[in-house]
């Protein structure tokens, strides 16, 4: 797991955030983060498999993570053994010097997949929030 500085430097470095989860539901937590992290200085990209072609402040919604794109950070609002079957696809789909920073939301983290990313020794953080650690 990355620590909290080292955290800050993948956020400030970043271009892009990926949130998966984020769909029109504005009732949910993922729909809000895309409203909470607009304007700070990356690129939001929505990912939501139903509400994809749709869009949330103007942003397009993808259905995936785009081909020929190598995503700098994911943040997952996902059931646990939904995000465990997207780390295992990172994990086959990007090399260890392209894999992103993986970001389980509180509710998201699943202990096969952290075990995967630790074993690799990839980064990523679990139980936090994306939205509270920009504000702090």
């Amino acid at each position: 797991m990355a620590q909290e500085k080292e955290i800050g430097e993948l956020l400030l470095n970043a271009k892009s955030i990926h949130i998966i989860g984020s769909g029109l539901n504005s009732e949910r937590p993922a729909h809000r983060a895309i409203h909470d992290l607009d304007g700070l200085g990356w690129r939001l990209v929505p990912v939501h498999v139903r509400d994809a072609g749709a869009t949330i402040r103007n942003i397009p919604i993808r259905k995936e993570i785009d081909e020929g794109i190598i995503p700098e950070v994911v943040v997952l609002f996902l059931a646990p053994e939904r995000a465990l079957n997207l780390v295992k696809q990172l994990l086959y789909r990007f090399s260890a010097n392209e894999f992103p920073l993986i970001w389980f939301q509180r509710g998201a983290e699943q202990d096969d997949a952290i075990a995967m990313l630790e074993q690799s020794g990839l980064n990523f953080v679990s139980n936090d929030c994306i939205v509270e650690f920009t504000k702090r």
